[in-house]
This record gives structure tokens, sequence and C-alpha cells, in this order.
């Protein structure tokens, strides 16, 4: 999707002097839609992986994205750590970019038809992730990928005068984000006010298929990767998240629901006390959903594919919107089994 490209072998290896590592082999691994990866081979620092964040990232989020991921590392070994450089910095500044350096996890990335206990799995791995993540400060002004405050219908209706103002009017992005409001007008104000008192917390913000691993390297089974979109935002935005993003498409309504109710009960087993929230995330992650507009107002020379992922963004929000109540059901259901006992935990 990005345009960001691969950063260069030389300023690879100036960036690994920073961290100490000299006499390296390098391997080009990826250039992805958000940072460039090389594979190093040092024979005293053994095999590692050197990232380059994506331009659009300031130094504030990379730090914090490298405070998450070895926040989750320490606390329960299922990310890399992540590695200092000489000055003790997690991070490496250049005039070429922002650098990270970090153990090569040896796995496999997952692929569908996934094992049929996928869904415990992810959720206790979410749960451990956000346990974890839970210990760091965390704010409304705090530097992350993704900002809650911005989730309003004001911000659709001023990202709708951009594009109506636009020298060349572009009828499909007025249309999505007329549509868009409309979704958000049935959305009760008393929910709306709810959402705001939700509790935040850093999430890792990414969770899907492409960023985790199944590996021996590490224990659990599971590798969590690339905590590049970092953000302090309700944490059971991400629940839901990180669900779609494995049981779509394939499965159909009464599949998905029989999924979500096992996902929840394995996730509300794991994190006590967390009832009250998890009934919410349904409605909210609707709502957090259809009010992005990044993807909408993003010219195509800047992101390519952008067109294309917003159609599909948008098809998503308009399925969430049919699907809530199936969605909500199995989270009842899942809470009501959570104990075994037929009672929702609270």
């Amino acid at each position: 999707m990005s345009t960001f490209p691969a950063s260069s072998e030389q300023e690879a290896r100036e960036a690994l002097l920073a961290f100490g590592v000299e006499d390296a082999r390098l391997e080009p691994l990826s250039a992805g839609y958000v940072s460039s990866l090389w594979q190093v081979h040092s024979a005293h620092w053994g095999h590692l992986v050197l990232k380059r964040f994506h331009d659009k990232f300031s130094k504030a989020q990379v730090l914090a994205a490298c405070r998450a991921q070895e926040t989750v590392a320490q606390a329960v070994g299922i990310s890399p750590r992540v590695l200092r450089a000489r000055d003790g910095s997690p991070c490496v500044w250049t005039d070429r970019g922002h650098f990270g350096l970090f153990p090569f996890i040896t796995g496999w990335h997952l692929e569908p038809p996934y094992q049929e206990s996928w869904p415990e799995a992810l959720a206790l791995l979410l749960a451990r992730v956000h346990e974890a993540l839970a210990t760091l400060p965390a704010d409304p002004s705090s530097p992350g990928f993704m900002a809650f405050t911005a989730t309003t219908p004001a911000a659709v209706e001023e990202a709708l005068s951009r594009v109506r103002s636009a020298e060349v009017r572009d009828e499909e992005k007025i249309g999505w984000l007329e549509r868009k409001l409309k979704l958000l007008s049935e959305v009760p104000q008393a929910q709306v006010v709810a959402f705001r008192r939700l509790g935040r917390q850093w999430i890792h913000g990414d969770v899907h298929p492409g960023n985790l691993l199944a590996s021996d390297d590490l224990p659990g089974g599971l590798v969590l990767l690339d905590y590049d979109q970092a953000s302090v935002f309700p944490w059971v935005y991400e629940v839901l998240r990180a669900f779609l993003q494995f049981a779509l498409p394939e499965s159909s309504a009464p599949r998905l629901q029989h999924l979500l109710e096992r996902y929840v009960r394995a996730y509300a087993r794991e994190r006590p006390g967390c009832s009250a929230e998890l009934e919410t995330m349904v409605e909210l992650y609707f709502w957090a959903y259809t009010a992005e507009t990044r993807t909408f107002t993003d010219d195509e020379q800047q992101v390519r594919g952008v067109r294309e992922f917003a159609r599909k963004r948008m098809h998503l929000s308009e399925w969430l919107h049919t699907a809530r109540p199936m969605l909500q059901r199995a989270v009842e259901e899942g809470l009501a089994r959570g104990t075994g006992t037929g009672e929702k935990t609270g």
C-alpha cells in the first residue's frame, strides 16, 4: 500500500554502527507498508533484524513503539527484545531515518485454515499483552498512531468539508463520508458518552495474522511483532479488531458467532473483572472504525492502493452495522459461560 522505499545497504550499515554491530552480512528482508527490514548476520551478535521505521512516525512515536514492545518482551516474553544502541537508546536516529534492532525470530506466519483452537490461543496472547501494556503510563496526549479523541462525527464532517471543497471533486470519497455520517448518527448519544468514559491504555494497535509468527523460539508458540501502531486507546477496541482480522471473511454467521463466543470466554477467563468493558466492544468498535477518516482522505499518490483499501473499510463498516446484533449475542454468551456457571462475571 505504501510508497515507503526500502533502505539502502549503506544507511543500514550506518545505523548498525550506532548499535555497535560491525562486519555484519546483510540481506534485504522486506519493504512493507510501514517499515523496511534487513536480516543481519553477525559472528558476535548472531542473527538480528534491523528495522527502519516509516518516515511518517515521529521520534516520540517510535520511542513509544519500542517501549511497548520491550514491556511485553520483558513481562510475558511473547515479543522480541529491543536491543540498545551504544548510547543506551532503544532506537538510532540518523539523517536517513529511525532504526530499531531486534533478535531474529525463526518462525512462520499464520495462514488459513487456522488450527481449531485459534480463538483461545489468540485471546490468551492478547490478554497477556494487554496486561503487560497496562503497566505503562498512559494519557490521551501520549504519542501514538491512533487518537481516540479523533473518532467523532465532527472529524468526519471536517473531512467531508475538505473533500467537497477540493479543486477536483471526488464523488466516491464524498459518498463514503456521507454514508459514514449516516451510520454514526444511529448510535445513541448516551452510548457515545459512555465510550468516552472507558478506560484507555497502551495497545498494540495492529494485531493481524501478518504480525504473528508461530515459533519455537519463544514460550507459548506465538510471537507478536511490529508495535509501530501502538496507541493509547480503549483496549476493548483491539479485542474485537484482532478477532475479525482472523475470522473474516471466510466464516458464516453461525460459525462467526461460535468462534467469537469461545474467544470472548477465553479472554475473560484470562483477565477476570473485565466483563463490563467487554460487553461494550461491539458498539465501540463499530463507532471507532466508522469514524476513522485518514484512509478516506489520503491521496492515491501518497499511499498507493488507498482507494481500494478505503472501499474495503467502507464495506466492513456497513457489514458491522448489520452484524452488530449477532456479534453482541456472541459476546454476551461468551461472558455468560466464562466461569462455567452460566452467570456473567463482573
